[in-house]
C-alpha cells in the first residue's frame, strides 16, 4: 500500500497547496478592492470553497502518513505491547466509521444540492460538499488498508521518497 498511499498523499498535498494559494489569493484581492471601493462580490463565497477544499483534501495527506495530532500517554505506557496493537486497530476502525459517516452524509449533500449554482459563482453547490465526501471516503479506504498492515512501533511510520 506504501507506493500507492504516499502517491496519493503527495497527489492530495499538491491539489491543497494550490487550493490555499487561491483561497489565500481571494482573501487578498478581497482586502485590497476594499481599500479601492470596488467590491468583490464573489471573493468571500470563492474562499470560503477552497478553504472546505484545503481542509478535506489535507484530511487525505494526513490519515496516509498517521500524522493526526494525537496524545501518545497510552503509547508511551503501554510501549509495543499487545494492548498498544489492539488500541491502534481500534482506533482505525473508529476512524473508519466516524469518516464512513461523513462520507455518507456528504455524498447525499453533494447531489441534493448539485442541481442549484452557488449565489455569486457559476459553480454547483453541491461542489462544496463534494469536497467532504471524496475527501472522507479516502480516508476510510487509507483507514481500512491501514487495519491490515502491521502495527508501526511507536513514532515509525514509514516515509517513501
Amino acid at each position: 500500500m506504501s507506493r500507492y498511499s504516499f502517491g496519493l498523499a503527495r497527489g492530495a498535498e499538491i491539489l491543497a497547496t494550490l487550493a490555499f494559494v487561491g483561497f489565500f489569493a481571494a482573501i487578498l484581492a478581497q482586502i485590497a478592492y476594499r481599500y479601492l471601493g470596488i467590491s468583490l462580490v464573489f471573493s468571500e463565497e470563492l474562499a470560503r470553497l477552497l478553504n472546505v477544499w484545503v481542509v478535506f483534501l489535507g484530511l487525505i495527506a494526513v490519515t496516509v502518513r498517521h500524522d493526526h495530532i494525537r496524545v501518545d500517554l497510552l503509547d508511551r505506557t503501554f510501549g509495543n505491547s499487545p494492548a498498544t496493537t489492539f488500541l491502534y486497530r481500534v482506533q482505525l476502525l473508529l476512524t473508519a466509521l466516524f469518516l464512513a459517516s461523513v462520507t455518507w452524509g456528504a455524498f447525499h449533500l453533494t447531489t441534493s444540492n448539485w442541481a442549484y449554482p452557488l449565489a455569486t459563482l457559476p459553480i454547483p453547490r453541491g461542489a462544496i460538499f463534494l469536497a467532504p465526501c471524496l475527501g472522507a471516503g479516502f480516508g476510510v479506504m487509507v483507514s481500512v488498508l491501514k487495519l491490515f498492515e502491521p502495527v508501526p512501533a511507536l513514532g515509525e511510520f514509514e516515509e517513501v521518497e
